[in-house]
């Protein structure tokens, strides 16, 4: 399965950290007060001139080469181990389209309170998931 992270950022805030992910990711760049030609461009950087999350994320989804997604933000950091950890969610559950996943505070916290084990959300459980939490088949 190809895993790949789908990244929103604006005015190139995600490729001025010059980190290295450890998977392979799409970045959709909002660029709001940078002007194009200023913006360094690579094949896996899409830039749009609008403003919005949602229109981010769906620009992603559009480009998305991946059959599993992580959606994403330009400030988070990735564990190693990502990729494995993910892929494997969505073998142990064949069935499931989405997975959401814990993630932590930059102290190692987590960002929710989730129940240890794994478990099936219902109506009221996923209205408290963080879109960067979800993982999804395209």
């Amino acid at each position: 399965m190809r895993f790949q992270i789908l990244i929103s950022t604006v005015d190139s805030r995600f490729q001025k950290r010059g980190i290295t992910l450890p998977a392979h990711h799409l970045v959709i760049d909002q660029l709001i007060d940078t002007q194009p030609e200023s913006q360094t461009m690579s094949e896996n950087v899409y830039p749009y001139r609008e403003k919005g999350l949602s229109r981010s994320r769906n620009h992603a989804l559009q480009h998305a080469r991946g059959e599993i997604c992580l959606l994403s933000d330009d400030d988070l950091d990735y564990k190693e181990d990502i990729e494995q950890i993910i892929v494997q969610a969505f073998k142990e559950y064949p069935e499931a389209d989405i997975i959401t996943f814990q993630i932590e505070t930059p102290e190692s916290k987590p960002f929710n309170n989730y129940p240890a084990d794994t478990f099936w959300h219902n109506k009221r459980s996923i209205m408290r998931v963080a879109s960067v939490e979800i993982a999804l088949r395209k």
